[in-house]
């Protein structure tokens, strides 16, 4: 990721996003936020998701990973910082 991800020009693809019980939360895009967030950059572009475009998600899931999220303190990028796995092969 952080090979391609051009930090001079993050102008990607909108980040999906939702309003979930009264919180905007961020659906999909979690590694290009957080490898912007490293890369210091201020702002990406979102896309706020409606009901229609939610159907065929399984956001009961969503909301047990926000949970899980709360109970471990991860409440936004930063907090992710050395929590991170990476992949090797």
């Amino acid at each position: 990721m952080v090979e391609w991800f051009d930090f001079d020009d993050p102008a990607h693809d909108a980040l999906p996003t939702y309003i979930l019980d009264g919180n905007l939360t961020l659906l999909d895009g979690h590694t290009r936020a957080f490898v912007a967030y490293l890369g210091g950059v201020d702002s990406l572009r979102i896309q706020e998701l409606d009901d229609s475009d939610t159907e065929e998600l399984n956001l009961e899931l969503y909301r047990e990973c926000l949970d899980w999220c709360q109970e471990e303190g991860v409440t936004d990028l930063s907090n992710l910082v050395g929590r991170v796995v990476s992949h090797t092969s």
